[in-house]
């Protein structure tokens, strides 16, 4: 199973998301449509369940295990953080800590336009 996220707004990046026979866990990688190929950057993931979503073209949000105490009891994220480039997802700037009785949790970055 694959889901992909373009990057806007040239929709040129997006991150694309793989997973063994449609299994939670999966591995984000950075996708490149114009050359068809995957990138070597910081937006790839280990295996685990979890969501990678594009902020702009230099950060992402990340949902993933980061460790001892970082998961619910149902075994999804209970983390978020904001990663830019060239950070890695150990080096993460900031996050967010719900309690562990939640099924998952999401960070998402919505696109508002400049008026």
């Amino acid at each position: 199973m694959a889901r992909r996220k373009l990057l806007k707004p040239d929709y040129r990046r997006c991150l694309v998301s793989l997973s063994r026979g449609g299994s939670d866990a999966d591995v984000t990688r950075e996708f490149d449509l114009d050359s068809k190929e995957f990138v070597e950057s910081f937006y790839r993931s280990h295996e685990a369940k979890g969501s990678l979503g594009w902020i702009d073209k230099d950060s992402v949000y990340v949902s993933t295990d980061f460790g001892a105490g970082s998961m619910t009891d149902s075994g999804h994220p209970r983390r978020s953080a904001r990663v830019e480039a060239p950070a890695r997802l150990r080096q993460r700037r900031k996050k967010c800590l719900p309690a562990r009785k939640p099924i998952w949790w999401l960070a998402a970055c919505a696109a508002t336009p400049k008026l």
